[in-house]
This record gives C-alpha cells, structure tokens and sequence, in this order.
C-alpha cells in the first residue's frame, strides 16, 4: 500500500505536469496567427505590451516547482517498480528546461533589448526562435510517463 505522501506527490506532480502543458498548449494554439502578425504589432504585443509577462514569473515558478515535485516524486518511489520511470520522467523535464536555456532564453535576452531599441531587421528570425519554445517537447513525454507510473501503481494496488 502506498503511503499518503507519496499519493500526494504524485498528485502535485501530474497537477503541475498539466499547467506545465497547458502554457504550451497556449502557446501552440496562438502561434499561427502570431506568425502572421507584422513588426509592429508583434513587437508591441509581445516585448512592449507584456503579452506573457506572467509567463516569466508564474510561469517559471510553475516550471520550477514541475521538475522539483518530480524530483520529490521519484525520491520517494526509490526501490519500487515506478522509480525508473518516474525519474526519468523528472529527468525529461529537466531536459526540457536545459533546452528552454539554450533557445528561448537567449531569444528573450534580444527581446529586452528592444524595450528601449528599435527591433533589428532580423527581427522574425528571433520572433522564430522565441516562438519554437523547445521545453514542450520533452513535457509531453514527461507527462506521460508521470502518468503511467500511477497505472503502475494502480496495477499493483489490485493484485
């Protein structure tokens, strides 16, 4: 039988795990129309508008606490069958984040340069950057298998 912390663990793992996707979902669904935004109206929504300034800040606090609780999470499931997955889930999220470091962020430390600066000619090339956001694609798989270690356990539970 599971102990109550570790249920709890789990279940802030897979509550944050789902706000973590839910950013990018938001993300991907409005991507199309802002990739055919002009100059200035992306520039002015995005950068000077703070569009997504509560991605920086709650958003990150998200982040962060996903990889902690799964961190926490695979911990506390050492020597059980669900160790191994969900560690590695907690180690795609940390992937996931590394990715965000070596793409995004640099495409946001150009972006805040053009608070006070008119934006480069280049200017679509970082909006391409900035907009590709290469953390999704490791927290869907992370995700997953968070999900599949509470079918492990679920198993386990009945037999």
């Amino acid at each position: 039988m599971q102990s109550h912390s570790i249920k709890l663990w789990r279940f802030v793992a897979l509550m944050l795990c789902a706000l973590t996707l839910g950013m990018g979902i938001c993300h991907v669904m409005e991507m199309p129309a802002r990739m055919s935004w002009d100059q200035a109206l992306w520039v002015g929504a995005t950068v000077q508008g703070g569009l997504y300034r509560m991605f920086g800040t709650v958003g990150a606090a998200i982040d962060l606490a996903a990889i902690g609780s799964a961190g926490i999470l695979a911990l506390l499931l050492r020597g059980t069958a669900e160790f191994r997955l969900a560690a590695i889930g907690a180690g795609l999220y940390l992937l996931a984040l590394l990715g965000w470091l070596a793409v995004v962020f640099p495409a946001n430390l150009e972006l805040a340069t053009w608070l006070t600066a008119h934006p480069p000619d280049d200017w679509a090339a970082t909006r391409l950057q900035w907009g590709n956001r290469p953390r999704r694609q490791h927290a869907v798989p992370a995700c997953r298998l968070r999900r599949t270690t509470l079918g492990v356990a679920e198993r386990r539970r009945r037999v």
